[in-house]
């Protein structure tokens, strides 16, 4: 679920930039000096002090001058993280949540913020698993065939809204037959994932079942085990 977050927020921002105008596509690309500049700053205020040698001066200089050029250039909310799209949502402090509303993709929000439970230290995280079954919260320790429906159906709509992106217009008669191939193999997946799923259910049941029978066999032959009448 976590690397279909990143996929969706590739999705949104290449959903605004395509909906955009160059001069937006400019914002997006010179926000490097802004992510720079940041990473410079922490970089001398918390290694600094551990003892690493700090940005040379030629380089800060220089890192220093492009983030000022930016800021002359594009206004101080161009200093927020999503501040390339600040002019484009007429926010001082665009959140991804905005960018998510401005690409369409709104709904897709409360999906976000769950596949963010297993990734992150919050609470949530000891309560919450896709790859669990049951009534039991089990901590899945390497690879898992549990727990892919929904990552695998929003990979497969965030992988069809790129590609369709990617595609441009379709005024070309492959193209739509392209997108449309696409369009049936993302809708066949979600269908697949699903009965995977029920048939992982009802094997996983009958395993737990068989143990429960094995340890009832086990105490049964333990010394001293009465069957009561």
């Amino acid at each position: 679920m976590a690397r279909w977050r990143t996929l969706h927020e590739l999705s949104v921002v290449a959903t605004l930039i395509a909906d955009g105008d160059e001069t937006l596509a400019e914002r997006y690309i010179n926000h490097d000096a802004v992510e720079v500049k940041r990473q410079a700053d922490d970089y001398n205020q918390t290694q600094v002090p551990l003892g690493y040698a700090p940005i040379g001066k030629r380089e800060q200089r220089s890192i220093d001058m492009e983030f000022s050029e930016s800021i002359a250039s594009y206004g101080t909310e161009f200093a927020s993280p999503y501040g390339w799209a600040a002019k484009r949502l007429n926010k001082r402090k665009p959140t991804f949540k905005d960018l998510q509303e401005e690409a369409g993709r709104a709904g897709m929000n409360a999906y976000y913020k769950m596949a963010s439970f297993n990734v992150h230290a919050g609470a949530r995280t000891m309560f919450f698993r896709l790859s669990s079954f049951g009534r039991d919260n089990v901590l899945v320790a390497g690879r898992t065939n549990a727990g892919l429906v929904e990552p695998a159906q929003h990979t497969a709509y965030s992988l069809l809204q790129i590609t369709t992106l990617l595609t441009g217009s379709l005024k070309n008669l492959d193209r739509i037959l392209e997108i449309q191939t696409f369009i049936k193999i993302r809708d066949a997946i979600p269908k697949a994932f699903m009965r995977a799923d029920r048939k992982l259910r009802r094997d996983e049941a009958a395993y737990q079942n068989e143990l429960a029978a094995r340890r009832s066999r086990k105490r049964k032959r333990q010394p001293g085990h009465t069957i009561a009448p």
